[in-house]
C-alpha cells in the first residue's frame, strides 16, 4: 500500500517521537481525520484515543461505524470473519484520493473526490472480502451509518464527497490552517 502524506511536506513514516515530519505532523493530521488510527505506533501499539471531550465537531456529526458486505471471511485466514477486530480488515475511510499523488499539499487536495470512484459508497459490492469501503444491499442505495453519539443514519451512495469526509473528522475545526482544511463552502463565495 501506498503511504499517504498528509502534511504534504514529502516525509511519509518517521519513526515515533521523531521531529523529522514538522508540525503538524502526519500523526496529528491522522487524529484530526478520523476516531481510529491505522497505524501500529512501533512495538508497543498505538497509545493515541479520543475521548468525547476530544471530539470538537460534534459527536451526533462524527462517524464512528458503517456497514460494509465486504467485510466477511478471508479464506487465507479461515478463523477471520465479520466480527474480527483487526481494523486493518473491517476498517472504513474515506477515499486517500482526495490527495493529488498522495501528498496532501496545499491546492492539492480535492474533498469532493472523498467518495468517488471505486472507493466509494456501495463501489465495492462486486469487490472481493477484506474491501475497507462502506457498502449494503440496501433500496435506496446506500448504507446506515452509526454516529459517535449512538444514532444512526442511512446515508445515500451519492453524499457529496466534501459533506461525507467532514463526517469523518472529529476535529476539522483545528485543520484550519493546514491545506487539509475541510471548507464546506467555496471561498470564492464568501465575501
Amino acid at each position: 500500500d501506498a503511504k499517504i502524506d498528509l502534511n504534504g511536506n514529502g516525509v511519509t513514516c518517521p519513526p515515533l517521537n521523531s521531529t523529522a515530519d514538522g508540525s503538524p505532523d502526519d500523526r496529528s493530521l491522522l487524529t484530526m481525520l478520523g476516531l481510529f488510527f491505522v497505524e501500529s505506533g512501533g512495538p508497543t501499539g498505538t497509545t493515541r484515543h479520543h475521548t468525547p471531550d476530544s471530539v470538537y465537531d460534534g459527536l451526533s456529526m462524527t462517524l464512528m461505524l458503517a456497514e460494509n458486505v465486504r467485510t466477511g471471511v478471508d479464506p487465507i485466514t479461515p478463523n477471520t470473519n465479520w466480527a474480527n477486530p483487526d481494523p486493518h480488515r473491517t476498517m472504513f475511510y474515506f477515499s486517500p484520493a482526495v490527495c493529488k499523488s498522495l501528498k496532501c499539499s496545499k491546492g492539492h487536495v480535492n474533498y469532493a473526490l472523498a467518495n468517488n470512484g471505486s472507493q466509494g459508497i456501495n463501489a465495492s459490492l462486486t469487490e472481493p472480502e477484506g474491501s475497507p469501503w462502506p457498502s449494503s444491499f440496501h433500496a435506496g442505495d446506500g448504507v446506515n451509518m452509526v454516529f459517535a453519539d449512538g444514532h444512526l443514519r442511512f446515508i445515500s451512495r451519492v453524499i457529496d464527497g466534501a459533506v461525507y469526509a467532514a463526517l469523518f473528522s472529529p476535529q476539522g475545526q483545528k485543520l484550519m490552517s493546514t491545506a487539509l482544511w475541510q471548507r464546506l463552502v467555496d471561498d470564492a463565495a464568501v465575501p
